[in-house]
C-alpha cells in the first residue's frame, strides 16, 4: 500500500544532519490517497485543540477517536493497516541504522510491538500489565496517529517531539480546490526544520530536556540561537519523515489565507510506551 524505498538513502531527499529528514513523493496509490483526502475528517470532530497555537486535533488517545474511524471506511482501512506489527516494523527496520547513531536510543532493548487499542477499561487493564510484563525483556512500542487542522493565524511552536517519539512522520491534505490556485503560497504551508545559527556553537537548546511546546524565556532564546535550514512542502500525496534526537528542532508557522482555507495533515510516531 505504502511507497517506501528499501534503504534509507533511496528516498527522494535525505538529509543527514543535524537530524535524520526523508521525503518520498507519490507516498500512496494515487485514487487511495484521494479518497482519504475526500474523507478527512470534519473539524467539528477534532476534540483536542492546544492553547499554544490553537491547532485542532484528534488522535489515537481521544476517546471519540475509535468512532470517528469507524464511521470513515477509508481512514479505518489505512489506520488498521498503520496500526500493525508489519508496517511499525517496516518503517523502524528503514531507519535502525540511524537510531543506533543516537547515544540516547543505544541502550534499548529488541523492540516489541504493542496495539494501540480503544477498549473498555478492563481490557486497557489487562493490555497495560501485558505491556509491563513484555517489558522485563523488551522495549514496547506503539504508533500514535492523528488527524490535524490548522486554520487562520494558528500555528505550532518550536517543539522537538517527545523524548518517547522514535521516529515521526507528516502526511499533508491540501485540498482539491485550491490545487492550481496560487500553488507556491500553498507549498510554503510545510513545516520548518531548525538548526542552531553557524555564529552561535556555544548556545545550544536540548531536545531531551525541552520536549515540549518552547514558550516564555526558552521560547526567546530559541528565536536567537536558531535558523531554518529545511522546510517542508505542502503538497500532496508527500511523505516526510525525521528521527527524534536532541536537535529534532521543528515548527510551523501561522498564515493568513481564505478564511475557510484548512491546512490539513496526519502527524504519526513511533513512540517507546
Amino acid at each position: 500500500m505504502i511507497n517506501l524505498p528499501n534503504e534509507i538513502k533511496e528516498f527522494d531527499k535525505y538529509i543527514s544532519s543535524p537530524i535524520v529528514i526523508l521525503e518520498k513523493k507519490n507516498f500512496l496509490n494515487k485514487e487511495f490517497y484521494n479518497k482519504l483526502r475526500e474523507a478527512f475528517p470534519k473539524e467539528e470532530l477534532m476534540t483536542k485543540k492546544e492553547s499554544n497555537g490553537l491547532k485542532a486535533a484528534l488522535n489515537n488517545s481521544c476517546p471519540t477517536f475509535q468512532k470517528v474511524i469507524s464511521e470513515n471506511e477509508p481512514w479505518k482501512f489505512f489506520y488498521d493497516y498503520l496500526n500493525s506489527k508489519k508496517t511499525v516494523f517496516l518503517f523502524y527496520n528503514l531507519i535502525k541504522k540511524e537510531l543506533d547513531k543516537i547515544e540516547e536510543r543505544k541502550k534499548l532493548r529488541k523492540f516489541f510491538f504493542t496495539k494501540a487499542e480503544h477498549s473498555e477499561n478492563r481490557n486497557k487493564l489487562i493490555a497495560k500489565i501485558k505491556r509491563k510484563i513484555v517489558s522485563q525483556f523488551y522495549q514496547n512500542i506503539q504508533l500514535s496517529f492523528e488527524f490535524s487542522i490548522i486554520s487562520n493565524n494558528c500555528y505550532i511552536p518550536p517543539h522537538a517531539d517527545a523524548t518517547k517519539s522514535i521516529l515521526s512522520w507528516m502526511l499533508y491534505f491540501p485540498d482539491e480546490s485550491y490545487k492550481n490556485i496560487d500553488l507556491e503560497k500553498i507549498h510554503s504551508l510545510g513545516t520548518n526544520f531548525y538548526k542552531k545559527k553557524d555564529e552561535l556553537k556555544d548556545n545550544y537548546i536540548n531536545g531531551w530536556e525541552k520536549d515540549k511546546l518552547l514558550s516564555g524565556q526558552d521560547l526567546v532564546l530559541f528565536k536567537d540561537y536558531y535558523k531554518i535550514f529545511y522546510k517542508t512542502k505542502f503538497e500532496e500525496n508527500t511523505f516526510y519523515a525525521f528521527i527524534k534526537n536532541d536537535k529534532s528542532w521543528h515548527d510551523f508557522s501561522a498564515f493568513n489565507f481564505d478564511k475557510d482555507f484548512k491546512r490539513k495533515s496526519i502527524n504519526i510516531n513511533i513512540n517507546l510506551v
